[in-house]
Order: C-alpha cells, then structure tokens, then sequence
C-alpha cells in the first residue's frame, strides 16, 4: 500500500513541477525570444529521461524497503542506504532538477533553465537546513554513517565504511 500512495504523492508532485510550473513559466514568458541551441537542444534529452527515472526510483525504494513514501507525512519508517540511495544521498531531488535542465534544453528556454538553477539552489537549502538534521535526528548514527559514505549530490557507488580495526 506504501508503493501505491508513494506512486500517486510522486505523480502529484511530477504533474506540478514537471508540467504545470514549465507550462506557466512558458506561457509567461511567451514574449522573450528563445535560446538558439540548434540540435544541442536534444542533449536536454540525456538529462530529462534519466532524471525521470531518478525522480521515481526512490518510490520503490522507499515504498519496498523504507516502508514509506517520500511525502514528508507520510515518511519511511526505516533508512533506505542502498539501491539508488547507495549512490547519492538525495536521487529525487537530482533528479528532478535533472528533468528541470532537460525540459529548459528541449524547449530552449532561457526562463526554464532559470528555474531548474533556482531550483538546484532551493533544493540544497531545504536538504541542508531542513531534511538531514530531521534524518539525523530520527536515525541517529546510522544517518551518521550513511553521510560519510555516500555524497549529498554527485552520484557515485556506495562505499561502506571498515569497522575499526581491519
């Protein structure tokens, strides 16, 4: 049941940012010229596919083993560390600024890719003021732990930490 509300809260969130806000943003922006990116613009697919799979991977993981979903009221129970949590600490909100960046390419527009920036911005405040000092709250050390192997942003593979003594 997590899977299938954590589904449904993550398609809300995909429908407003990812549709209704560069819907908006274009619309209101209708009169500005656009980027001449010529078949650059394309590359905006390597970051949009990508960073949609990376926005609803986490559901699974959160649904499967977190038995939660990633609506803050509706929260994990346990720390998920691995799968895509194994490689960045924070893979929904990459990639949602991923699919930011691709749709401001594809569209060649200047606004969007404003907005994917601004977004990159309020997403790292919010992580580091709000959400990992809740995380490290509720899940003491092993929030600890997970901190020091796996990077806030840039993916890479998980890398457990030795007990002392090895």
């Amino acid at each position: 049941m997590a899977l299938l509300r954590g589904f449904f809260y993550a398609t809300m969130v995909a429908l407003s940012a990812f549709v209704a806000l560069p819907y908006a943003v274009l619309y209101l922006t209708a009169a500005l010229p656009g980027l001449e990116l010529g078949g650059w613009r394309y590359v905006g697919l390597l970051a949009f596919t990508p960073g949609l799979v990376l926005f609803y991977l986490p559901v699974l993981e959160f649904g499967t083993k977190g038995r939660g979903t990633p609506a803050p009221f509706d929260a994990p129970t346990h720390l998920v560390v691995d799968g895509v949590f194994g490689w960045t600490r924070n893979p929904m909100y990459l990639g949602a600024f991923m699919v930011f960046l691709g749709e401001g390419l594809l569209l060649a527009s200047l606004p969007l890719l404003i907005v994917s920036a601004a977004a990159w911005v309020l997403f790292h405040v919010y992580v580091v003021i709000r959400e990992e000092p809740k995380l490290r709250e509720k899940f003491g050390a092993e929030y600890t732990d997970y901190v020091e192997s796996v990077p806030r942003w840039l993916p890479r593979p998980h890398r457990r930490r030795r007990p002392q003594g090895d």
